[in-house]
């Protein structure tokens, strides 16, 4: 068997584990929110900002965790790097959030209160986020699994978990 083939056979065995995890995970979230269908309700604009909310904190999450798979790969890790790229995009984050939530609150609910959950709920799950990418690069390391394979599901996986329960136990109502 060629070398090519023996890798691509080794990145579907570790991928098949993850997403096997992943997926049960993913529908252990979903039920918690339908459970939360009355806050959502409630809120008007949550409903408009949760999915904003995700994708932000899971875009912000995975480039953080690609970054850091690449410090990995070249040698060039230090902890000083790894804090450096997370306080600028997490600063990043949080002003397109507390952007956004502004104009969510005025077009949908008049609540400003929405604008310091967003904020809450996003810096909280990209700090989460920060902990899951360090954790997993590293244990896939340590397991002999490439990172690039690993980290940037979990991270992303991880960050729409943790943001949708973050929001909606912050929520009030």
């Amino acid at each position: 068997m060629s070398s090519v083939w023996r890798g691509i056979l080794r990145i579907l065995r570790s991928m098949l584990v993850i997403s096997i995890i992943l997926a049960v995970w993913s529908s252990f979230t979903g039920s918690l929110l339908a459970k939360w269908e009355a806050k959502l309700e409630h809120n008007p604009g949550l409903a408009a900002l949760l999915p904003v909310l995700m994708a932000a904190a899971g875009a912000a999450a995975a480039s953080f965790g690609s970054r850091l798979s690449t410090y990995l790969h070249l040698g060039t890790f230090t902890i000083w790097a790894v804090l450096r790229d997370a306080l600028v995009q997490g600063s990043a984050l949080l002003l397109v959030i507390a952007g956004y939530a502004g104009l969510v609150t005025v077009a949908f609910s008049g609540r400003p209160s929405l604008i310091l959950l967003a904020v809450e709920s996003t810096g909280l799950t990209f700090l989460t986020s920060i902990l899951v990418a360090l954790g997993s690069a590293f244990t896939s390391v340590r397991l002999g699994m490439d990172p690039d394979d690993v980290v940037g599901p979990v991270v992303t996986t991880a960050a729409d978990s943790v943001g949708i329960i973050l929001t909606l136990t912050l929520a009030p109502g």
